[in-house]
């Protein structure tokens, strides 16, 4: 079991009985060297000891022979010496334990355990946490009161932000603060809302909707996202309100802080969208004019609309379906290509999706609408949401492809979409990105093309998850010069002309890579090459994504010389002299700055050492070098959770276990940060998935257990 402090524990024991005082001391001392133990013979003589010294626990008897434990916790609190403590008594007793636990006990146990053989284990685990929840807590207090002491700053700070910001209570709805914005927005003064309900502001119809949002919000999830329409003297309004939850020390809901944004201008594109959706009904009559307006709409929801220093994307799409509407040529189908700006924590990254629709003509054109729709909608949405924003990569495509496949579920099978999306970050070349049975994509390195997946792990949007492995993030590293292409099922199904009257269908999907390599790469070239061999069988969209020429994503250092402080580094090493060989490596990073091999090297040696706390941010700098290295989010995410810090390590945690949700010994190191920060119900759900794999796996029956 892992020990909170790096220092003794020291723990009073107060108990009117000699023998169970000394039963505590002795078994306890004899098994666990980090605790230190003093004695009280009754309240008073251990009120007495904590004035004189501080305790990091207290093992304290319900019934002393001159106070009962809740008048000894009463007292040590208005002695102002806090500290926790785990309550003891001769008889279990839910009442006992729930006044024990009101009244500021961090735990309670039945005498009973004493004679109990996993008794050590037991009292161990409730120190280490009752220790551990007091730590946690006092942090919470800090920061309260640091929250406090900017809450004047914090007020100027948002009193004229544009953003419409408004607080009220829990219980009643009544509002307690409003913003300046606010008030412009609505043409109302703050004194004549001040006091009001909350509900007052909002239609009647939307009552209902939105009490059950806030109804909703608890510990687990303390926000949530309300789009509303509203009118104001300037007309018809739309916002996107979070509703963000504030909690009390006792972890309830006092209040709910909700920040507004206009979309009115994205309302009024949707509006315009859903306008032609009906244009297009009304014009069922005529197929073509039909076809028309879907081509409208997919044109609006597809394009190379990214821009980038760094990266030169080109797209093609060229559909199966061309009809003729009026003076227009136009082509209509299930094929979409689509590129677009988006920024996570901060980092700017390229959206790019090759999608396939089934179906042809008019029934694969549904299809790419309903996709380009929904991608527009998320891509929006994260443009205006700070939650989205803040998304690791990883997360933001989960959250993409779990909304999609959502969406395309709902139509039982008859819409089904093979795609490719993924994102790639401009400042280290790094593609995160999902395949879900697309043809696989295609890297040209060095004038050779390969494939960069080796197996099918999504079906097509649409078919029930549960015939798909669990979601995997797919990652690739781009280096200078490299070029990837993704194109869809038109790439590989062609008809070949012999030349006398003669066909066959291309049934060799490694054909394309010749392809590729003999045009560099060059999509115009490709589809040139296969219409002049013979003629497509279906719908044909490739894109390609090429570094620019000055895109340098890895270190500039010269390989040999670091191999030369690395061999340095390890010759100290060797010698024994673990602290010279740390220092011989914060040298060699002043003068290779960022350079992953050094860095790798750093962490192995504070690691070995158990030195967690300064391996982190040598875990911080090795990710931002070398984001690819899954291995690395790994023990950063171990080594946050031996320095106690659960959030970011569950963060880090997630992210590895989207990157490889097979690996057993990732799955088992979310569980236990799970478990660190009391997200029983998500962690239970990570123990199933890996007794699914591996019935008989022990640490995960161990952990199951603790449950």
């Amino acid at each position: 079991m892992p020990q909170p402090l790096n220092k003794k524990i020291n723990i009073l024991i107060v108990d009117d009985e000699r023998t169970t005082r000394s039963s505590i001391n002795r078994i306890l001392s004899k098994n666990n060297q980090a605790f230190h133990f003093d004695e009280a013979e009754n309240g008073k003589a251990g009120l007495a000891a904590i004035s004189e010294r501080k305790y990091d626990c207290i093992i304290l008897d319900y019934l002393l022979e001159d106070m009962s434990g809740l008048d000894f916790l009463a007292q040590m609190e208005k002695m102002g010496f806090p500290a926790p403590a785990i309550m003891l008594t001769s008889h279990g007793d839910e009442t006992l334990a729930v006044k024990s636990i009101k009244s500021g006990a961090y735990d309670y146990l039945s005498k009973t355990i004493l004679s109990r053989p996993d008794f050590s284990d037991i009292m161990t685990r409730a120190i280490f946490d009752a220790v551990q929840q007091y730590a946690l807590d006092q942090e919470k207090k800090r920061g309260r009161i640091v929250l406090e002491m900017s809450e004047e700053r914090y007020r100027n700070l948002i009193e004229n932000s544009d953003i419409l910001i408004i607080r009220f209570f829990y219980e009643d709805r009544i509002i307690n603060f409003v913003n300046n914005g606010f008030c412009r927005y609505f043409n109302v003064k703050r004194h004549d809302v001040l006091g009001e309900t909350f509900l007052n502001l909002i239609p009647e119809k939307e009552h209902i909707r939105i009490n059950s949002l806030i109804d909703s919000l608890n510990k687990d999830k303390n926000h949530g996202q309300y789009e509303l329409h509203t009118k104001t003297q300037q007309g018809d309004r739309w916002q996107i309100w979070t509703f963000q939850a504030i909690f009390d020390e006792a972890d309830s809901i006092i209040e709910f802080q909700c920040m507004g944004e206009d979309i009115t201008d994205l309302k009024q594109t949707e509006l315009k969208l859903s306008d032609m959706l009906y244009k297009v009904q009304e014009l069922k009559k005529s197929q073509d004019g039909d076809y028309f307006l879907t081509s409208l709409l997919l044109e609006q929801l597809s394009g190379n609309c990214a821009k980038s220093d760094y990266f030169e994307i080109r797209t093609l799409v060229v559909q199966k379906k061309r009809f003729a509407f009026r003076k227009w040529i136009k082509e209509i189908g299930g094929d979409i290509c689509y590129t677009q700006n988006i920024s996570l924590r901060g980092v700017p990254y390229i959206l790019f999706l090759n999608a396939d629709a089934m179906g042809k003509s008019i029934q694969g054109a549904g299809g790419a609408l309903v996709l380009g729709a929904v991608l527009q909608s998320i891509i929006h949405r994260t443009k205006f949401s700070s939650f989205e924003q803040s998304m690791y990569p990883e997360q933001w495509i989960q959250d993409a492809y779990t909304e999609l496949q959502r969406v395309f579920e709902s139509f039982s099978g008859t819409m089904l979409v093979s795609i490719v999306l993924g994102i790639i970050d401009e400042k280290t070349g790094m593609i995160y990105y999902i395949n879900a049975e697309h043809p696989w994509t295609v890297l040209l390195r060095e004038g050779k093309a390969s494939f960069i997946e080796e197996q099918l792990l999504l079906r097509k949007l649409g078919i029930d998850p549960d015939y798909s492995e669990p979601l995997k993030i797919k990652t690739f590293r781009m280096d200078k010069k490299d070029m990837i292409l993704i194109g869809s099922d038109g790439r590989d199904d062609f008809l070949i002309l012999d030349g006398q009257g003669g066909s066959s269908i291309n049934e060799d999907e490694r054909y394309f890579l010749s392809l590729v390599e003999e045009s560099g790469g060059d999509i115009d070239r490709i589809h040139h090459m296969i219409t002049s061999m013979g003629e497509l069988t279906d719908d044909l969209s490739l894109m390609s994504i090429a570094c620019k020429s000055n895109a340098v994503f890895r270190g500039g250092h010269d390989d040999g010389e670091i191999t030369a402080a690395l061999a340095e580094i390890r010759s100290i090493e060797a010698s024994g002299d673990t602290a010279a060989a740390i220092e011989s490596c914060r040298k060699a990073l002043e003068r290779f700055k960022g350079s992953g091999r050094i860095l790798k090297k750093i962490i192995a040696l504070l690691m070995n050492k158990k030195k967690y706390e300064e391996a982190l941010p040598y875990f911080e700098s090795r990710d931002a070098v070398n984001p690819e290295d899954t291995e690395n989010l790994y023990f950063y995410s171990y080594a946050l959770w031996k320095c106690v810090k659960f959030k970011k390590s569950v963060e880090l945690a997630a992210r590895v276990t989207l990157r490889d949700p097979g690996n057993v010994k990732y799955l088992i190191h979310l569980a236990r940060v799970l478990i660190g920060v009391k997200n029983y119900i998500e962690a239970d759900k990570v123990l199933d998935r890996i007794l699914k794999k591996e019935p008989d796996n022990e640490r995960a029956l161990k952990l199951k257990k603790f449950l």
